[in-house]
């Protein structure tokens, strides 16, 4: 519920993929004063070298960089993230509209080591983004839409050690929707397991 005591929308998620509709979820109102903190244990220290990242998100709106769940620096220069951004016309972007990024080590709205997928707001959907090693894949309600094969340095470093946030980054950036079913996996899940 919000802060007025409204439900999220029931709305299925999709009739092909999920048997289910979306009952309860975090109701975040594009506040950089609202995030959830999740503290870095080892667990999610260790992961390093294959992990999975999904959410079901409802978008209401799309105001700068909007993160789902991040754990990254302030800057971007490390870390990992599905980044809620939208890509307007002016900026000569071929696919103009609301986009779910899920990178990998260092990050510009410019490029990097990146793939990304165009959505639709105000409907729930779930995306995912897998690292396995290798290649970065990011899935939109199941189904696979973008793949990219890193090139990494022995210098490199992608792991964050700050917090991990959902629904925003303090002071910085923030989602407007809901965000539920957020979960880190230490594998990388294929298509079959999404």
């Amino acid at each position: 519920k919000d802060a007025q005591g409204t439900a999220a929308p029931t709305v299925p998620l999709s009739s092909e993929c999920f048997p289910f509709e979306q009952k309860a979820a975090l109701d975040f109102v594009g506040s950089k004063e609202q995030f959830v903190v999740v503290k870095p244990a080892q667990p999610l220290l260790k992961l390093t070298n294959v992990f999975t990242i999904e959410s079901a998100i409802f978008v209401r709106t799309v105001t700068s960089y909007a993160p789902i769940v991040a754990k990254v620096d302030n800057g971007f220069k490390n870390g990992y993230a599905l980044l809620l951004i939208d890509h307007p016309a002016f900026k000569g972007d071929p696919i103009e509209g609301p986009h779910v990024h899920f990178f990998v080590g260092p990050w510009t709205v410019t490029g990097g080591q990146e793939v990304k997928v165009r959505i639709e707001t105000e409907q729930w959907i779930h995306v995912t983004g897998v690292f396995n090693g290798k290649e970065l894949r990011i899935y939109l309600n199941g189904t696979l839409k973008d793949q990219f094969d890193l090139v990494w340095g022995e210098e490199d470093e992608f792991h964050s050690k700050h917090d991990l946030h959902i629904g925003g980054i303090p002071a910085k950036y923030a989602f407007d929707g809901y965000i539920d079913e957020a979960r880190i996996w230490n594998i990388a899940k294929n298509e079959e397991e999404i």
